[in-house]
């Protein structure tokens, strides 16, 4: 009796383990030769392939301009607000500083009085001059009267002409000032920050800043894996997702050399054109830099690469067998891989099942005519039930 359970025992392990390994799938066991794998075929194409290193940044303005004024005193009014388009010409800010500019017109009129006292006592001298060469030309007068009475004319030009430099001296700061008291903006753009307050007193810190948005720049990063594959000049696509789905083009305008500790990457400048001043400073931005492009390259998807022992593979279909190739891998675009190789265009790539079939193995795909072939050979003869 004893006998008769272990030989059942036995019998009932052998259809367990040769049930379990008919379900397992070819190649788990290394690769059953023999078995039929199922898999799912594409034929390989040529074209393009891009990589693409994908970046994050913020819109910037490319120019911004600080205002100041040499005035000093109360500011008068504010004429425009954060935001505002502004030109070159339009009034920003006035100072109200009439002392300074009551004193300074005093001295003006001081000076033109003292020009044209200065003017009256040379024309005197002139005369004075001519007079004693008159003199002198007709032995009347002395060689040292004469001389006295040049350097005395002499003397009176010079004070003359010393009065009127004063007096545009003067002139000149008194049209700054009257410039100063209303300041101007100096270019096109947009106001983006006032810092000063009406009735306070101002003492020549920056007023406001105004800037530039007809171009835009962003602020982005690039790994060290990829800094000396961009380059100054090249384009690249951003994308903008409060404005639009669709993608800009921008360009590499400058590329830093000095390392970021913190972020371990290198700062890099894309200026990009502002249609219709949509763009604004701030604005969350997506980068895609195009580091590289090869063409009639043959592309596959990553994932029908088998990875052994640090080798990558690729697995044909020829007829009705799996044939291993052992391809090099080019650039990627995060979905597809180039790959180099005994591979060409035509063939058929086995895309699904290939990590359970070896070099060799016996494949079935679905849809070909080996496939319908074989099923048919498979259906058995049906008995003929009228007989």
């Amino acid at each position: 009796m004893r006998k008769k359970n272990y030989l059942f025992l036995s019998i009932l392990s052998i259809m367990l383990l040769s049930g379990c390994s008919s379900q397992m799938p070819a190649g788990a066991m290394g690769g059953d030769m023999e078995a039929t794998v199922t898999v799912e075929v594409r034929e390989i194409e040529t074209g393009s392939i891009s990589e693409t290193y994908y970046a994050v940044g913020t819109l910037q303005a490319e120019q911004e301009y600080e205002i100041t004024s040499d005035a000093r005193g109360n500011v008068e009014d504010i004429y425009i607000n954060e935001g505002d388009q502004v030109s070159p010409g339009t009034i920003l800010f006035s100072i109200n500083y009439a002392e300074d500019i009551e004193s300074m017109e005093i001295s003006k009129k001081q000076s033109e009085l003292s020009v044209e006292q200065n003017r009256i006592s040379m024309e005197n001298k002139l005369d004075s001059y001519n007079r004693s060469k008159e003199l002198f030309d007709g032995g009347i007068l002395a060689q040292v009267d004469l001389d006295d009475a040049e350097l005395s004319y002499n003397q009176a030009r010079l004070t003359y002409e010393q009065s009127q430099s004063i007096l545009e001296s003067i002139t000149n700061q008194l049209n700054t000032a009257y410039n100063d008291a209303r300041v101007i903006s100096p270019i096109s753009g947009l106001v983006g920050s006032i810092d000063i307050s009406k009735g306070e007193l101002y003492s020549g810190a920056t007023a406001m800043t105004i800037v530039d948005i007809n171009s835009i720049v962003i602020q982005t990063q690039v790994s060290d894996k990829v800094i000396n594959k961009c380059e100054v000049g090249q384009q690249a696509n951003i994308c903008i997702p409060s404005i639009s789905e669709d993608a800009l083009i921008g360009t590499v305008k400058s590329i830093g050399l000095t390392k970021d500790d913190l972020s371990s990457s290198y700062p890099v400048e894309i200026v990009l054109a502002n249609e219709g001043l949509l763009l604004k400073p701030g604005m969350y931005a997506e980068v895609y830099l195009e580091l590289e492009k090869h063409e009639d390259a043959i592309i596959i998807s990553k994932q029908a690469i088998v990875t052994e022992d640090d080798l990558s593979y690729v697995f044909l279909a020829e007829e009705d067998k799996a044939k291993r190739v052992a391809v090099t891998t080019g650039i990627e675009d995060g979905k597809n891989i180039e790959i180099i190789g005994d591979i060409q265009e035509g063939d058929f790539l086995i895309i699904e099942g290939q990590k359970f079939v070896d070099d060799g193995q016996s494949i079935s795909i679905p849809g070909s005519t080996e496939d319908e072939k074989a099923n048919t050979e498979q259906v058995p003869a049906q008995d003929n039930q009228s007989e």
